[in-house]
């Protein structure tokens, strides 16, 4: 509740980005660029993350590609562990690499935003 007796609905506070969806998407990606270094391929990686799923690479497919729904599954602390494990990385190293890249994307996308227009000054194009 606020001040005077009157609470906020969902529909009354602006939406709000999903930080932790972001996090899993790009730790998602991080594991990703490991796998390619490490020479592993997908089925591989999926198969040494999830031995006790009976379809691991169907696991796998349903955490990078979208569903019907337009969403990947969500990426369990068990998942993201297991990978880190089937890549022989420390899970912490993965974590931190993969907050290391929202903190550089987030400071690219606040610098996009401070610079200024290019071509000068704001207003009316200049004639030729």
């Amino acid at each position: 509740m606020e001040r005077g007796g009157v609470s906020k609905t969902k529909a009354d506070v602006p939406e709000e980005r999903d930080a932790g969806g972001d996090f899993e998407r790009i730790f998602l990606e991080t594991v990703l660029e490991m796998m390619e270094q490490s020479r592993l391929n997908k089925s591989e990686l999926a198969r040494a993350s999830f031995p006790y799923r009976s379809d691991p690479g169907r696991a796998f497919r349903a955490m990078v590609t979208r569903n019907r729904l337009g969403k990947p599954q969500r990426i369990t602390l068990r998942d993201a562990y297991n990978f880190a494990n089937a890549l022989e990385k420390d899970f912490s190293f993965i974590a931190h690499m993969a907050r290391q890249k929202m903190l550089h994307a987030a400071e690219l996308k606040r610098q996009e935003v401070s610079k200024p227009p290019e071509g000068g000054k704001p207003g009316r194009p200049r004639r030729k």
